[in-house]
């Protein structure tokens, strides 16, 4: 969609039904568009120093490589449900319509990963 077609007034905020209740300015989907590249790149650059990553166990020479491994799939899982959501949220401002099931699909995702990945982790100690 061309900017010059997106329309004037967009969907700002959605309640905790799903429902679009505050409305703003267009400009708003650049600002979230601008978070959006935030953290995908922040999660790129992450991705880049495991050493500062938090494991949830001791990181021992014996278990580095699983656990680096482990962290890098659980980031790579991550960007990609994070650059969903916030495409699924620009559609949603873009068409006025609540939120519905998807986001809620992915969120769980999101929880599914993190959760998934810790356990994994836990494993490979």
């Amino acid at each position: 969609m061309e900017w010059k077609n997106v329309p004037d007034v967009v969907a700002t905020h959605f309640g905790v039904s799903g429902d679009a209740n505050a409305y703003g300015d267009k400009k708003n989907l650049i600002i979230i568009s601008v978070v959006a590249v935030i953290t995908c790149v922040g999660l790129a650059i992450a991705e880049c120093f495991p050493r500062i990553w938090n494991f949830p166990v001791k990181v021992t020479a014996k278990n580095r490589g699983r656990l680096v491994q482990d962290g890098f799939i659980m980031l790579g899982v991550l960007k990609i449900l994070m650059a969903a959501m916030f495409a699924y949220i620009g559609f949603c401002m873009i068409n006025g319509r609540g939120i519905g099931w998807p986001m809620y699909v992915l969120l769980g995702l999101v929880i599914i990963d993190t959760i998934g990945g810790t356990i994994k982790m836990i494993k490979d100690r």
